[in-house]
């Protein structure tokens, strides 16, 4: 059974972080902005890949810095003579890093000019006589005597006042921080960024096990940030399939994740996680 769809509903990432904890090969046929291309995976490192004449790890990184790409993925199918082997984690690494470096444009230097004003020197006052200062010094002294009892008693007042204010805002119980909130699996793509990483969880059995019909439902997943999965639902529904929809969303309920990071830390992540049956 083989997964088509396009980067708008689950990034080439994804797809490639999903089919490398599988434990059988995968042949990803990918059409991107110059032309066909091919991925294969074989129990998650991957060992084929081919784009623009390209082979090997450069055709692997340039598929994955590919913004817009269309692609079919099948599992179980035979491999090719391989060009490169990488674990598949590895790989996606070195990818993030290299977008990185494009996405980064040295910021222009601003010319700033500054005009420096000379500073003013006014003529030092000159001296005020001894008969002079007399009276001035005596008023000088009342007026600091008159300063220094008002302070005293805005002193104690305001002690009062600061002790009540203490007292309150110490009775305030401090309100806890809100959650950060998620952010989609394709926006993590710095060196310092980890996508979750599957930790248990296996496919479930289908519902209707006499017919042969064995389809790819793809769930949208939130995995918060100690790796439980939140919310599942089935990203475009189809009728004809509800039953098949079901299972895949119970089964993914279930699920536990090394969780995502960003920058280092961990966060709450929504992710489009495909999931077959056996």
């Amino acid at each position: 059974m083989s997964l088509v769809g396009d980067s708008s509903e689950l990034s080439l990432v994804d797809l490639i972080q999903v089919k490398g904890h599988s434990p059988v090969t995968c042949r990803i046929l990918v059409q991107g902005r110059r032309g066909p291309g091919t991925i294969f995976l074989d129990r998650g490192s991957v060992v084929f890949a081919e784009y623009d004449g390209m082979l090997g790890e450069p055709a692997a990184h340039a598929l994955l810095l590919e913004r817009e790409v269309v692609f079919r993925a099948t599992s179980d199918v035979p491999l090719p003579a391989p060009n490169m082997a990488i674990e598949h984690r590895a790989l996606l690494l070195q990818a993030a890093v290299a977008d990185d470096e494009q996405r980064r444009t040295p910021p222009p230097l601003p010319s700033v000019e500054r005009a420096v004003a000379s500073p003013r020197v006014d003529a030092a006052p000159r001296p005020p006589s001894a008969s002079a200062s007399r009276p001035r010094r005596a008023a000088l002294v009342r007026v600091l005597l008159v300063a220094l009892a008002a302070g005293i008693i805005g002193v104690a007042v305001f002690g009062r006042i600061s002790v009540r204010r203490s007292e309150a805002v110490a009775s305030v119980a401090p309100s806890p921080l809100p959650p950060p909130t998620p952010v989609e699996a394709s926006a993590l793509r710095t060196p310092q960024d980890e996508l979750p990483v599957l930790l248990s969880g296996e496919p479930p059995r289908s519902p209707e096990p006499e017919l042969a019909l064995r389809p790819t439902v793809v769930v949208r997943l939130l995995v918060d940030p100690s790796g439980v999965v939140s919310r599942a639902e089935v990203y475009r529904p189809r009728p004809e399939l509800a039953r098949f929809e079901e299972a895949a969303v119970e089964t993914a309920r279930g699920f536990t994740f090394r969780p995502a990071r960003r920058a280092g830390a961990p966060v709450g992540v929504w992710i489009n996680w495909p999931i077959d049956f056996l």
